[in-house]
């Protein structure tokens, strides 16, 4: 008999499984590629997703036992520093597993966070005063509360970051926050829809979505209370709530 073929046996190594392994991940490299290509679309990145997400969901399950986030949230937050890593990636650096495990240790954050939620990091404690002065100008200018995309584009800060800080502001609530909110609450595959689609929205739309959601922060609202709040009429609200339906089916499909 081979002797390195008795030597693997011995340590377990079983070498159809890692050439399946080895094929799948050039199937997603493939299928990266594809989505790369293609103009980085939904309907592309929807088969890449379905593929990597039991290493996500591996990656994430390691903090679903904290008791003070929800495990459908934590999987949400890995989902999304998963999908923000494909944006940067290259297969000629290092493998896809490799790379999307590396970046989605900045979601451990997420999770250390939350285990106090009363608990606002030093170093974040700076920025609260510089968006409270945004959320008061822009909506001066603005003539309605802004929405966290034009947060973000008012301070140059990503959206995750300002999403964090206003959760944090809320530093006197009890965890059942996270029952009323959808990102936390709804199935996963809807939560990774509802945090990329908000970055194909007009900000007036982006502002819709975040009251008909309840997401950034917001209350959620009825498209009524939403035209009063906005300061918009009933059927542009209708209008774009429509709008941003068509924009969901076409990331959900």
């Amino acid at each position: 008999m081979d002797p390195v073929t008795d030597f693997l046996d011995a340590l377990g190594f079983d070498k159809e499984a890692a050439e399946d392994r080895s094929k799948l991940r050039q199937h997603e490299v493939s299928l990266w590629q594809n989505w790369k290509d293609n103009g980085k679309k939904p309907d592309d990145l929807k088969p890449l997703l379905n593929s990597i997400r039991p290493f996500i969901y591996s990656e994430a399950n390691k903090w679903a036992r904290q008791r003070d986030v929800p495990p459908a949230a934590i999987r949400a937050e890995f989902t999304n520093h998963a999908v923000k890593a494909l944006e940067t990636y290259d297969p000629n650096r290092a493998a896809m597993n490799t790379y999307l495990g590396h970046q989605m240790r900045r979601a451990h954050r997420f999770a250390t966070t939350y285990q106090n939620p009363a608990r606002i990091p030093e170093t974040r404690t700076y920025s609260i005063q510089p968006l409270k002065d945004a959320q008061a100008r822009l909506t001066d200018t603005l003539g309605r509360p802004p929405s966290v995309m034009e947060l973000a584009d008012e301070l140059k800060w990503s959206p995750k970051k300002i999403e964090t800080l206003q959760k944090e502001i809320k530093v006197a609530l009890p965890v059942s926050q996270f029952v009323s909110d959808p990102m936390t609450s709804t199935p996963s595959r809807q939560n990774e829809v509802l945090r990329l689609l908000r970055y194909d929205l007009s900000a007036e739309e982006n502002a819709v979505f975040e009251y008909l959601y309840g997401f950034g922060g917001k209350p959620k609202l009825s498209p009524g209370a939403i035209a009063t709040k906005l300061n918009m009429s009933a059927p542009k609200v209708s209008r774009i709530k429509k709008a941003i339906a068509d924009k969901y089916e076409a990331y959900s499909k």
